[in-house]
């Protein structure tokens, strides 16, 4: 970073190194200087030079971006227990619809919890695990029957298997996102053609 590239460099695997050789030719203010004024500060910081360093992002960091989807979760879920509510006949209550986004919520709260004792990815792992069990074995409560938890748990699975991706990602974050959303919305479009809205 800054105004000279260094004259050699070595770059490996666990470290790095640098030389720089910067003459006093080279710059824009003298070796000695005798008036120090406010142009002569400015002169020293447009011919700094260095290294700037590419801090990884940390679990803190991982937990806050996987949070910023939590309304895409909390949505989508909503959105399949009403189609199974419409297509399976089954009348779910409004508290049952919220003790499901209660679950959700505390997903993020286990993941930052187990984040600071295992590491992000096993933290997650975990987390959406212990909420993917939860929820399923909840839809099967409400239900009595297999098929709606079984894809409520799928759909969580993938939902948290997508938004893990998109963690990692740094990238393509914005372009694997955007084909995401326009794949589940068109999912969304493709059940919702064949509900007879007018006659439930």
């Amino acid at each position: 970073a800054g105004n000279y590239l260094p004259n050699n460099r070595n770059i490996t695997e666990k470290e790095f190194s640098a030389q720089w050789q910067v003459l006093n030719l080279n710059r824009n203010y003298s070796q000695v200087m005798v008036d120090f004024n406010t142009s002569n500060i400015k002169d020293i910081e447009s011919s700094s030079f260095g290294v700037n360093f590419k801090i990884p992002v940390e679990q803190y960091q991982q937990s806050m971006r996987s949070a910023k989807y939590a309304i895409l979760i909390i949505l989508l879920t909503f959105g399949v227990i009403f189609f199974t509510e419409i297509m399976n006949k089954t009348r779910i209550h409004a508290l049952q619809y919220l003790l499901v986004g209660l679950a959700l919520c505390l997903f993020y709260s286990l993941l930052l919890s187990f984040s600071e004792h295992v590491g992000f990815n096993p933290a997650y792992l975990l987390s959406s695990a212990l909420t993917i069990i939860l929820v399923g074995g909840y839809m099967f409560g409400i239900t009595k029957k297999k098929k709606p938890s079984l894809i409520m748990s799928g759909l969580l699975t993938i939902l948290y298997i997508y938004i893990f991706v998109l963690i990692q990602l740094e990238t393509f974050a914005l372009l694997a996102g955007s084909l995401g959303l326009f794949i589940i919305l068109a999912i969304v479009m493709h059940f919702s053609k064949k509900i007879d809205w007018f006659n439930e």
